[in-house]
């Protein structure tokens, strides 16, 4: 098993000086950040699915072996029911770029502290695993964050 270091985001103009040199461009923080690292978590996602163009863009601008951790929207992991349900088929098209180059290394469903330990979300992280592949196998890992130690219980379910 490999293991990959990166960080959450690359975009940070107060990393200019302290990581990227003082005048590298915005638009190279990328290409400039694959150099040190091979993956990254994209978390622009969560609030709102850019363009099509605009993810194929940043698929670009890595090289082949560069792997993006993307990080699913809010609307799957903290609104839910109807929201999801329209968002899923957009999320799994806003995949595409990444999945189709070999550079989507996983999904990210970062759930809020509220998300209870049940039968119910248990079922529903099944549901929406799913419907985020739809069958399709896009990437090798989808990771669940959960900010409840409960989720792991005694009683081993």
């Amino acid at each position: 098993m490999a293991l990959r270091i990166g960080t959450c985001g690359y975009s940070y103009e107060e990393w200019k000086g302290v990581f990227y040199p003082e005048k590298c461009p915005k638009g190279e923080f990328l290409s400039f950040y694959a150099k040190h690292f091979d993956t990254v978590e994209l978390n622009v996602t969560f609030y709102r699915l850019p363009p099509l163009k605009v993810l194929s863009s940043i698929a670009g601008k890595v090289p082949d072996g560069f792997s993006f951790v993307v990080k699913a929207p809010q609307a799957l992991t903290h609104v839910r029911g109807k929201d999801a349900k329209e968002t899923t088929p957009l999320f799994r098209e806003a995949l595409k770029p990444f999945s189709g180059t070999g550079k989507l290394g996983g999904i990210l469903f970062q759930f809020p502290y509220s998300f209870k330990c049940s039968d119910e979300s248990k079922a529903y992280v099944e549901e929406l695993a799913g419907g985020v592949t739809a069958g399709n196998r896009l990437c090798a890992t989808a990771s669940f964050a959960v900010s409840q130690g409960w989720w792991v219980r005694d009683d081993g379910r």
